[in-house]
């Protein structure tokens, strides 16, 4: 089990859940880019950029798996979520799924990220804009990260296809989640 703070983790989804329906409003962008419109600053230099190739993907300026910059990631993309709802009426009721990843048990050989063109990037990690919160697992921390319903079928290709079997859906365990507010494990 996960060790999980369950105000935190309440308070984090239903900022994340916001955040990505109004990102999900108008939008013409490509699967890789729609859920990346957080891209926070380390050293003067972005998170990511995007480059073209058979889809549009994105290459990292930084090394994401650093440990430290992870959590230092997560803090700021949550308080841009907070920047950006601020004023915004609270949704009530949004589709989707929680996924964990092993961020640190990647694999980073692209296989998820080819299946899923770009939704899940080239070291396992969904986009920025759907994390909400890092627990503690078994031997390394566990990122979770809201998968709104329009993308959880691509997700479930990505989760096929991961040699590592690095990412799994959240089926609501006992005393975590249980508010009512929002829908969360398996359609």
């Amino acid at each position: 089990m996960h060790n999980i703070d369950n105000e935190i983790f309440t308070q984090n989804l239903l900022l994340t859940q916001a955040y990505c329906e109004m990102q999900l409003v108008n939008t013409d962008k490509h699967v890789s880019e729609i859920l990346r419109s957080i891209n926070p600053e380390y050293d003067g230099k972005p998170m990511f950029h995007f480059l073209d190739g058979p889809y549009t993907y994105l290459e990292y300026n930084t090394d994401p798996l650093n440990e430290s910059l992870f959590d230092k990631f997560l803090e700021l993309q949550l308080e841009y979520k907070r920047n950006a709802l601020a004023g915004v009426q609270k949704i009530t009721s949004v589709k989707g799924q929680i996924l964990m990843a092993d961020i640190y048990e990647a694999l980073p050989d692209g296989a998820s990220e080819a299946e899923t063109e770009g939704f899940i990037d080239g070291n396992d990690c969904p986009p920025i804009d759907t994390w909400f919160y890092i627990g503690q697992g078994d031997k390394w921390p566990i990122l979770f990260a809201w998968i709104p319903e329009p993308f959880v079928e691509t997700v479930d290709q990505g989760i096929a296809v991961n040699a590592l079997e690095v990412f799994d859906w959240m089926e609501n365990p006992k005393g975590v989640l249980n508010t009512g507010r929002f829908n969360a494990g398996r359609r």
